[in-house]
């Protein structure tokens, strides 16, 4: 076979009922096609009704109205014949020029059918007739068949399904309209394991009957394959710079496309903004980069507001909540958030304030090569109630108290509030360097994990309790280390909690700053922060060592960090001969292995 013939096989194929045509896919519908559907109207013309009809061979697609004559195609593209004027949008505001509307609800002899083959992942772009509707998935002759929810309203909403056999699918409304405006089917792109083939097999011949959940919103297909299926996207040339356009997930979902060498770094630029988004990155290299020519990673009002040329990414889990919007991977799901909405409860508990989801972090790193310059890494769980939050519902767990609704309420910044809630952490193994970079967050800001590598090089590094921790190989080189807490006097500090193993190196902080969060500015209390301490070992073999740090004095006279440097509290022992404050000439810097 040619290699053009093998890509063409490997590319997603799109039916796209506006009549667009999509890059880097296989286009199944022109506008000749679609209008040999209505071979009694000229072409382009308007009041036309859609009728059952097999297209072309090549086109894979019948459409079965079960012999009704009022059935419609909707669209603005002029080219059509088409029923009515009609378009629709996705909750990213991406527009779709048509759509086919059923004109009979819940019927199961109106449906969409094509073929398909064992393993491939198929994504219909569906509506409603306004209200909510289950979608069901079925082989032709009912063998096997799933479902899943559409929450209702006007947007286009993405449903996947994966095909356990070869075999005839439809597309079947069991309780509205049947109305679909895009159907992209992406092949399986790799041969399937045994392990892959017998799941599939076991959903082909013990099918999921899936009724609303009670307790639960997932998607039902094996999570052997999932991880695979939905990395399937078409391929692309390798660029070394591209830019965000819409969402920074969107622009890694190009990279993860990119026929690309694992050495080949990817810079993503990011026009300077909030980007409300919880991120994911586990491909190897990539570079996130703030746009503006004159970057910035400064705050004000109290924490709640950024400078014109900074670039923010943040989220708002922490611990000791659940989230109606939070799913089975512990991240924001909008489809998870409308399911739970409906079902009048969550989802999925949280299991923040663990390493099992790094304590609800924003950003989590499980590759190595990860770069940062200027970029505000934030929480904002104990910084300020944000957009997103305001939309979603946020549950207490036990005797936690309700959270402020109002957006850019900082009251969360009371000690009554704080939890463990990361805004970036570096998995096992995985390496990082953030260049003039911004870490906000109160407790448990910045984690990284056994044989993480990790570098910064300026930047601020803002929190509260152990905010830097974890068993990282860490070098810190002329950072300034914010301490962010509320005016309680008793709300104290610990910059570090290290874990390093015994046969490792640890935390470096080299000529480092050590201050206050600036009242009003980067934080909300009209006072400075509380002296706090160097650090709480999380294990005697712990190591943070402050090579000739600058620690500021408060206005009345007192050190930022009390005189005895180390607290004992998370071994309850004062055991720890690796935390210290050395000179330069006491450190050899070389043992610090910190690139990767």
């Amino acid at each position: 076979m040619s290699k053009l013939l093998v890509l063409l096989f490997l590319l997603p194929q799109v039916w796209d009922f506006g009549g667009d045509t999509l890059p880097n896919v296989q286009n199944m519908l022109s506008v000749a096609e679609i209008n040999s559907w209505f071979p009694k109207h000229p072409n382009g013309s308007l009041s036309a009704n859609l009728l059952s009809f097999t297209a072309s061979d090549s086109v894979n697609l019948t459409y079965y109205t079960h012999n009704a004559h009022n059935h419609r195609l909707r669209t603005i593209n002029p080219l059509l014949t088409h029923t009515d004027e009609k378009k629709g949008y996705d909750a990213n505001g991406h527009l779709y020029r048509g759509f086919i509307y059923s004109n009979a609800n819940t019927d199961p002899e109106v449906y969409l059918q094509q073929r398909f083959s064992m393993g491939d992942t198929i994504c219909y772009y569906v509506m409603s007739n306004g209200r909510s509707e289950t979608y069901r998935f079925q082989l032709a002759d009912s063998s096997y068949y799933t479902t899943l929810p559409y929450s209702g309203g006007k947007l286009v909403e993405c449903l996947r399904f994966v095909c356990p056999a070869d075999g005839d699918y439809r597309l079947v409304g069991l309780d509205e309209k049947l109305v679909v405006a895009r159907i992209i089917r992406y092949p399986l792109q790799h041969s399937l394991s045994k392990k892959e083939a017998r799941a599939l097999n076991r959903m082909a011949h013990q099918p999921l009957r899936y009724h609303a959940p009670k307790t639960k919103y997932r998607f039902d297909f094996p999570d052997t394959l999932s991880t695979t299926l939905n990395s399937q996207f078409s391929i692309l040339n390798y660029q070394d710079t591209i830019r965000v356009t819409s969402t920074i997930a969107e622009a890694l979902h190009r990279v993860r496309c990119m026929n690309r060498q694992p050495d080949q770094r990817v810079t993503i630029l990011l026009p300077p903004g909030n980007y409300e988004e919880m991120l994911r990155i586990d491909l190897p290299n990539i570079t996130l980069k703030n746009a503006s020519p004159t970057p910035s990673i400064a705050v004000s009002n109290g924490g709640v507001d950024i400078d014109t040329c900074a670039v923010r990414i943040t989220g708002y889990y922490g611990g000791g909540y659940d989230y109606y919007s939070m799913n089975s991977a512990q991240v924001y799901d909008p489809r998870t958030l409308r399911a739970s909405r409906r079902h009048h409860q969550v989802s999925c508990a949280n299991k923040g304030g663990s390493e099992q989801n790094y304590w609800n972090a924003v950003v989590l790193v499980q590759a190595t090569g990860f770069q940062a310059e200027d970029i505000i890494f934030e929480n904002s769980f104990n910084q300020y109630v944000s957009h997103k939050e305001m939309t979603d519902i946020v549950v207490p767990q036990s005797t936690k108290p309700q959270r402020p609704r109002e957006y850019g309420s900082t009251e969360v910044q009371n000690r009554l509030y704080r939890e463990r809630a990361a805004a970036i952490a570096i998995a096992d193994s995985a390496s990082g360097h953030l260049i003039n970079c911004r870490i906000v967050s109160r407790q448990d800001a910045f984690f990284g994990g056994k044989g993480a590598v990790v570098r910064c090089d300026g930047g601020i590094l803002m929190g509260g309790v152990d905010y830097i921790y974890g068993d990282m190989n860490l070098v810190c080189y002329r950072s300034e280390l914010a301490l962010l807490t509320s005016s309680d006097h008793d709300d104290k500090a610990y910059i570090t909690a290290a874990r390093t193993p015994v046969d490792a190196r640890g935390m470096l902080f080299y000529q480092c700053r050590i201050r206050s969060a600036i009242p009003r500015v980067e934080m909300a209390s009209p006072n400075y922060a509380q002296p706090g301490y160097l650090g709480r070992p999380w294990a005697k073999s712990g190591e943070a060592v402050f090579v000739e740090p600058q620690i500021d004095t408060l206005p009345d006279g007192r050190s930022m960090i009390v005189d005895e440097l180390w607290h004992d509290g998370l071994i309850g022992v004062a055991d720890y001969p690796r935390c210290r404050i050395a000179t330069a000439q006491e450190i050899d810097i070389s043992t610090w292995q910190h690139t990767k």
